[in-house]
């Protein structure tokens, strides 16, 4: 018996043996599990785990230190970051448990993370940065006139920051190109247009950059009436002409011819327009400003303020300040010189007598499509206006903020001489004198005159066809005896200001 016992105890110890030897075993191959580091891109989590990576040219990329020991549960632990290769910069953030890195140049590297005896590289390889193309915006347009040419700057943005080097339009409704759309070298593309007709008017563009086309675009005009008639012809005067500080606004491309629209169409008619500009009714006429037959003269400033006021709100006689506004842009550009370059030679004169810088016209006013092109001056935006100069001296309101025609300043009289601020306290330089006060009547300014009488004061500007050679002119200067006074060879034009 006592045999029997001692073989279940001898069992007994060597089954309890063997489960500790076994607990023994298992603790030491736990103990030999060692903890691994990781690196995850834009979230610390498992999910993100990268052994390798590829970037292009631009990018940049949020990475993380991991540790774990059965890949069953990761923390974020501090280390230390390194960067092998001239790809880009690694950035370590504060504390150390995560690093931005951007890549800046084609290449092949690593990025590392150690801790204690702990390490993890990752490969990085980066490549040229994809060209994308370049989107187009669509675009609404308002303040758009009809006749009046326009520039208008296309809007498009690239993700890869890449300039526009060329444009091109299609689609054009109720348009008409005068410049075909092109880009700088700074990535501004512009086109230029006119519209036809008031209304509705549109059309579509693309660009193209880094020799990628970008989706087409609309553009959608709201256009504007403007003048009487839809053949009126007005030029767009540019913000800030002259330096006087005024909004961009619009005036008569001829001097106002008078129209009588006997059928109530809209529409200029044949025998609608006076062909001579004399012996016109008032009451039946309205001011237009069309090439063809002559202008309209033997109206007193008074009623030729009341004549560009009848065609609507904001439309007003030409003041003093916007003359000189338009009269310094155009004695700034090249082509309006004999010379074609400013300050030497003389200014266009227009028709009169002063033919070395102007012409003689066969019959006077002159008028017509087909004229001398002394007649004309261009605008820095590249409007075209004609006679300021010569063939008829027109009606200037004197002060731009006041309402009604106002006569110019009395505080003393001049026959003809060259103008100059000092032939009358009132004046300053800014009224009268040219941009180049150094100019003279021979350089085809004109010159002026204060007559002396109680009431005299009303303004008229440019030269005419009886003017001599000397007095005729751009910035010629006129006091005449009253705001009732006509003549033959004293016409107007109206502005229209937005």
């Amino acid at each position: 018996m006592r045999g029997y016992y001692l073989f279940i105890y001898l069992l007994l110890f060597l089954n309890i043996s063997c489960t500790d030897q076994s607990l023994l075993d298992t603790a030491s191959i736990q103990d030999e599990i060692e903890e691994s580091l990781y690196i995850s891109k834009n979230t610390p989590s498992e999910s993100n785990l990268i052994d390798n990576t590829v970037l292009y040219v631009g990018d940049s990329l949020n990475l993380y230190s991991l540790s774990s020991k059965d890949k069953s549960e990761y923390s974020a632990i501090a280390v230390k970051w390194s960067l092998s290769g001239s790809m880009g910069n690694l950035n370590v953030q504060a504390g150390g448990k995560n690093a931005v890195f951007s890549a800046s140049a084609i290449g092949e590297g690593s990025i590392s993370i150690e801790s204690g005896s702990l390490s993890k590289v990752v490969s990085i390889e980066v490549r040229a940065a994809l060209n994308t193309a370049p989107v187009a915006n669509d675009l609404s347009v308002s303040n758009f006139y009809r006749g009046i040419e326009e520039t208008i700057s296309l809007n498009y943005s690239d993700t890869d920051s890449d300039l526009a080097t060329s444009c091109s339009s299609s689609n054009l409704i109720n348009l008409v190109v005068t410049e075909a759309c092109s880009c700088d070298g700074s990535g501004l593309c512009t086109i230029k247009l006119k519209a036809l007709s008031a209304g509705a008017a549109s059309f579509d563009y693309w660009v193209n950059a880094n020799s990628l086309d970008s989706n087409k675009a609309k553009v959608n005009i709201t256009v504007n009436p403007i003048g009487a008639s839809s053949e009126d012809q007005w030029v767009k005067v540019p913000k800030n002409a002259g330096g006087y500080g005024l909004d961009a606004f619009y005036v008569m491309k001829y001097e106002a011819k008078a129209w009588n629209d006997t059928d109530s169409n809209g529409n200029i008619g044949s025998g609608e327009v006076n062909s001579s500009g004399t012996s016109v009714v008032l009451a039946d006429s309205m001011p237009i400003s069309i090439p063809e037959n002559q202008g309209w003269r033997r109206i007193s400033p008074v009623n030729a303020s009341a004549e560009c006021q009848s065609l609507g709100t904001n439309y007003d006689l030409i003041s003093n300040t916007e003359w000189m506004a338009i009269a310094k842009n155009i004695e700034t550009q090249d082509a309006n010189w004999s010379s074609g370059t400013v300050g030497t030679g003389c200014l266009n004169t227009g028709n009169g007598s002063n033919t070395l810088c102007g012409y003689n016209s066969a019959s006077d006013p002159d008028s017509g499509v087909s004229r001398d092109p002394k007649a004309k001056h261009v605008l820095s935006n590249g409007s075209e206006i004609y006679d300021l100069s010569g063939n008829l001296v027109e009606w200037v309101d004197w002060d731009i903020s006041t309402a009604g025609f106002q006569i110019t300043p009395l505080t003393c009289y001049s026959n003809w001489q060259n103008i100059s601020s000092s032939v009358c306290p009132s004046f300053v330089a800014s009224d009268i004198v040219p941009n180049d006060p150094s100019l003279d009547s021979s350089h085809g300014i004109g010159q002026m005159v204060v007559r002396k009488a109680s009431n005299n004061g009303a303004l008229a500007r440019g030269g005419s066809y009886v003017n001599t050679s000397a007095t005729i002119g751009l910035y010629s200067f006129n006091n005449y005896p009253s705001s009732n006074y006509v003549d033959n060879d004293i016409g107007f034009r109206c502005v229209f200001r937005p």
